[in-house]
């Protein structure tokens, strides 16, 4: 333990990456010299870090918070894959407005395609939430291409539908900073009373759309932060109990209907 306190007193910086430890598991620190040393973290009482500040710094452009083994990882290398149906509804046409290029799935719906919903879906629960998620929850991450996008929709149902808007759904809709108007994130339950705030709106209006989504799932709650956000947004979500699946759809959407749409997905990573 003594050990353990004094190379912690080392300067450590922090603001580069995010630092968890999970109870019970064990704590390997690595070296610059590539020396390590182990421990146990049920035996660890205390860690105190010195010459910096002990808060992490939130960059505007990383992922506002880090999946260490995720149990889904999709760059897109393969296309499609066997883990994705695609979303193409209400105007939308995977095989005319989504191409797979550089590890990516980029989405370009043009003007007056109704809302134009060009995506993907999972074709099986990326995870069930149990008891276990309470104090550990599912995570998912979206990493998109602000470059390249504009509007976009994340979903979480408990079934696949090909329009999960009719569902009790987690829906996150996300739209840059255009000649229209400003940015905005919005977080509601699509069939149901439950929404960030009094209209859904979250207090950010990005200029380009956040590089990375993220999503925590607790049985009956779920919590919501982009990057460039300080701390998450969590709303009540009474449909996902213990027992629910949870299936994700990433998919483009307009700012409104007939508007054009586009998306880059770069990645997407789901763990605990």
């Amino acid at each position: 333990m003594k050990r353990i306190l004094a190379l912690c007193t080392l300067a450590i910086t922090l603001a580069s990456f995010p630092l968890s430890i999970a109870c019970g598991a064990p704590m390997t620190i690595v070296f610059n010299n590539g020396s390590m040393v182990t421990y146990d973290t049920d035996e660890i009482k205390s860690i105190t870090f010195s010459g910096t500040s002990a808060t992490p710094v939130a960059s505007p452009y990383g992922p506002p918070f880090a999946i260490v083994q995720p149990d889904i990882m999709e760059d897109f290398q393969n296309g499609l894959g066997n883990r994705w149906d695609p979303v193409a509804v209400v105007g939308g046409d995977l095989g005319r407005f989504a191409r797979f290029e550089s590890g990516k799935l980029i989405v370009n719906v043009p003007q007056g395609n109704s809302w134009g919903k060009t995506g993907i879906q999972s074709k099986q629960p990326i995870f069930t939430v149990d008891r276990s998620f309470a104090a550990q929850p599912g995570l998912i991450l979206i990493k998109t291409d602000p470059a390249l996008t504009t509007g976009f929709v994340v979903t979480l149902a408990s079934s696949w539908h090909n329009d999960v808007w009719v569902l009790q759904t987690v829906w996150v809709h996300v739209v840059s900073a255009t000649d229209e108007g400003e940015g905005s994130v919005v977080f509601i339950n699509t069939q149901g009373p439950e929404k960030y705030g009094s209209d859904g709106l979250l207090p950010i209006k990005p200029v380009k759309a956040p590089e990375w989504v993220g999503l925590k799932v607790y049985p009956g709650k779920v919590a919501l932060q982009v990057s460039g956000m300080d701390s998450p947004a969590v709303i009540d979500m009474g449909w996902i109990s213990e027992g629910t699946p949870v299936y994700l759809q990433v998919f483009s959407h307009p700012r409104a209907e007939g508007g054009p749409a586009a998306v880059a997905i770069d990645q997407i990573q789901v763990g605990r």
